[in-house]
């Protein structure tokens, strides 16, 4: 029976930390380990290639023993010195529709076979992907929005097209008549958020709600029926009175989407 030594608690601590790390992400509102998860992930993964032999070679003591260590670590990581800790989070602002106008716009998306078409509970305006950050930033994106002074504003959809408008193409969006407050909103936002630390966006705001992502295998023949059954597709008007922060989880099954924050624009008028 081998002696239970520090490298021996250390190595058992660590390889099986990692297991438990995915559990927690997996389970967790955020795509992203907390800082102490995230480190014991790291170390278990070095573990993998310097431990020196297999999981099936172990002597049953050693079996035992890293079960033993493998619930201290999960009932550890469970203690509330963990809770709170908001791990890494991808962000995004947009404007949200009602139930009604989501149904319309997601009876407008077939005729595309190598389209992957938007949820229609995630159908949104995106006035500005974030993507990812930590703690200190996501307090200083939710100070900077709260500053943030708009109208509330009405949005009327109209016609449909696709990015990039040249060339293969990647993106199925319905269009957005032009609405001078909503332009004047997403500007603030944008110097909110450079207020806050983060990078400005370089490219033009061109306000569109993205219905669909095609596969590499589309070609601009293949997209013909959409845009010809939607050329002339309208929903609204829409009152857009708030904006809301949201949280993106990736899954292999596809995004989830979470609003962390709502933001509340003045009556019109």
């Amino acid at each position: 029976m081998p002696a239970v030594t520090a490298p021996l608690v250390t190595k058992a601590i660590f390889a099986n930390a990692r297991s438990y790390a995915d559990s927690v992400r997996t389970d967790n509102a955020r795509s992203r380990p907390s800082l102490g998860e995230l480190v014991l992930y790291l170390l278990g993964f070095a573990f993998r290639f310097f431990r020196l032999g297999s999981a099936q070679k172990q002597s049953a003591p050693m079996q035992g023993f890293s079960t033993f260590i493998a619930q201290i670590t999960s009932n550890c990581l469970r203690t509330e010195t963990l809770q709170g800790i908001r791990t890494m989070a991808r962000l995004f602002i947009a404007i949200d529709f009602p139930q009604d106008v989501k149904e319309h716009i997601a009876n407008a998306c077939y005729g595309v076979s190598s389209a992957r078409w938007v949820p229609m509970e995630q159908i949104h305006l995106t006035l500005r992907f974030i993507g990812e950050t930590d703690n200190t930033t996501y307090n200083a994106v939710v100070d900077a929005l709260d500053s943030v002074h708009g109208e509330s504003f009405s949005l009327q959809l109209s016609g449909a097209g696709h990015f990039p408008p040249r060339g293969k193409p990647r993106v199925l969006w319905l269009g957005i008549k032009p609405q001078p407050l909503l332009i004047s909103l997403q500007r603030n936002i944008e110097e909110a958020l450079e207020r806050a630390g983060v990078e400005r966006e370089r490219r033009k705001f061109s306000p569109h709600v993205t219905v669909a992502r095609l596969r590499e295998r589309t070609r601009g023949a293949d997209i013909i029926p959409f845009l010809s059954v939607n050329g002339l597709f309208s929903a609204g008007p829409i009152s857009v009175t708030e904006f809301h922060l949201y949280s993106s989880i990736l899954k292999p099954e596809g995004a989830i989407h979470r609003i962390e924050q709502t933001f509340s624009l003045a009556p019109e008028g």
